[in-house]
C-alpha cells in the first residue's frame, strides 16, 4: 500500500526496484500552461506549448540526475516522483554530510546546465543577449515570433532559471533547504541543522515581508501586478514550510533519533511500498517479515550508536556534558536508556 505521501502522485511503473511515479503538479501545470495560452492573446498556443514540453524534460532531467547523484555517493532511490518543483522523491541515503549535500545540490545544478546549454545554442543562432531572459522572470524577453529552434533556445533558459530560483529557497520541499540542512550538518548535528534552517527559513519570512511592505503597490514592469504579492506568497511560504523541523526536539524525550532521519526508510523493501502484485500473501509471513526487518534495523541502529556514544566519550575527557552539542547529549542519554533497561532484562532472567 502506498503511504500517504503518495496519495498526491500517481504509480508509473517500476524501474528495476525504483517506483516511478508523477506528482499532481505536473498535470496542475500543465493545465495552467493552456489556461494562459487561452487567456492571454499575447502567447501563441505553440510557444505555450513549447514552454510545457521544456518544462516536462527539465523536470524529468533533474530527477534522474538526481537519483543518478544518490547511487553515486552510495544511496538507492526508493521512489521517483517527477514533479515541476520540489524533492518529492525519497532515496536511501549514507547518513553522512556530503552524500546528502550531493543529492540535493543535484536538484538545483541540472537546471544551471540546461541554461548554459541554451545559451550557448542562442549564440550559435546569432543571439547574444541571452542575460535579457534573466531580468524579469516573471515578465521574460521572450521572442515568441522567433524561429523554432530559437524560441527552443529561449524557453530552455527563461524556464530553467525560474525553476532554479524557485528551487534555491529554504522551502521544504525544495532542493534549497534540504542544501542548507546538509551545509550545516557538520557543524550542528543532524538535527540541529534542521532546527537552524528553519529558523533562518522564518528570519527569511520576516525579512521579505518587510521588503513587501516597503515597496507596497509598485507594479512589477509590464505584468501590472504589484510587487508586494508575489513577495507576500514567498514569505508565507518560508513562515510555514519548515514547520515539520521543529518536532526534531521531541528526541531529547525518549524519541529514537534514527526514527527522524528521512533515510532510514530503507530498511523497508521496494515490493512492500508499492506493487501491482495481487498474488494473495499470508498476513503472518508478512508480520514475520516486518518483524526480522525491524529486529535487523535495531541491531545495525544500536550498532551504529555504540559507535558514536564511543566517540562522545573520548570527547567528553576533555570538555564537560554541558557543552556538548545538543545532538550528543540526546545521544548519550539514550544510550544509557538503553544500557539500563539491558541491565534489568538481564538481571530478571
Amino acid at each position: 500500500m502506498p503511504s500517504s505521501r503518495d496519495s498526491w502522485s500517481l504509480y508509473l511503473g517500476r524501474y528495476g526496484s525504483i517506483v516511478l511515479r508523477l506528482h499532481v503538479t505536473f498535470p496542475l501545470a500543465w493545465l495552467l500552461i493552456l489556461l494562459v495560452s487561452a487567456v492571454d492573446a499575447s502567447v501563441p498556443s505553440a510557444a505555450a506549448l513549447t514552454g510545457g514540453v521544456v518544462l516536462t524534460l527539465s523536470a524529468v532531467f533533474r530527477e534522474l540526475m538526481r537519483a543518478a547523484s544518490s547511487i553515486r555517493v552510495g544511496g538507492e532511490p526508493l521512489v521517483v516522483v517527477f514533479a515541476p518543483l520540489g524533492n518529492f522523491s525519497r532515496y536511501h541515503l549514507p547518513a553522512d554530510p556530503p552524500a546528502h549535500l550531493v543529492t540535493s545540490s543535484f536538484g538545483c545544478t541540472p537546471h544551471l546546465i540546461l541554461m548554459v546549454m541554451g545559451a550557448c545554442c542562442l549564440a550559435f543562432y546569432g543571439d547574444r543577449n541571452a542575460l535579457r531572459l534573466l531580468q524579469y522572470p516573471l515578465n521574460p524577453a521572450v521572442d515568441f515570433l522567433s524561429p523554432q529552434p530559437v524560441l527552443i533556445a529561449q524557453m530552455v533558459v527563461w524556464v530553467n532559471w525560474c525553476l532554479l530560483l524557485v528551487n534555491l529557497l529554504p522551502v521544504e520541499p525544495l532542493d534549497g533547504a534540504a542544501t542548507l540542512r546538509s551545509m550545516l550538518w557538520p557543524m550542528l548535528g543532524r538535527n540541529a541543522a534542521g532546527m537552524a534552517s528553519t529558523h533562518f527559513a522564518h528570519f527569511l519570512a520576516l525579512v521579505v515581508a518587510l521588503i513587501a511592505f516597503v515597496v507596497k503597490d509598485s507594479p512589477l514592469p509590464a505584468s501590472g501586478v504589484p510587487y508586494w504579492f508575489p513577495l507576500s506568497v514567498v514569505s508565507v511560504l518560508l513562515l510555514f514550510s519548515n514547520n515539520s523541523w521543529t518536532a526534531a526536539r521531541r528526541y531529547d524525550t525518549g524519541l529514537a533519533i534514527d526514527e527522524l532521519d528521512s533515510d532510514d526508510e530503507g530498511w523497508i523493501s521496494n515490493e512492500w511500498v508499492e506493487s501491482d502484485d495481487t498474488t494473495p500473501v499470508l498476513v503472518e509471513h508478512i508480520q514475520e517479515k516486518q518483524e526480522e526487518a525491524l529486529n535487523r534495523k535495531r541491531r545495525e541502529r544500536e550498532a551504529n550508536e555504540d559507535e558514536r556514544v564511543d566517540k562522545i566519550l573520548e570527547r567528553l575527557a576533555e570538555t564537560s556534558f554541558d557543552d556538548l552539542p545538543e545532538e550528543d547529549r540526546a545521544i548519550l542519554k539514550k544510550a544509557s536508556r538503553r544500557y539500563r533497561k539491558r541491565r534489568f532484562e538481564s538481571g530478571s532472567d
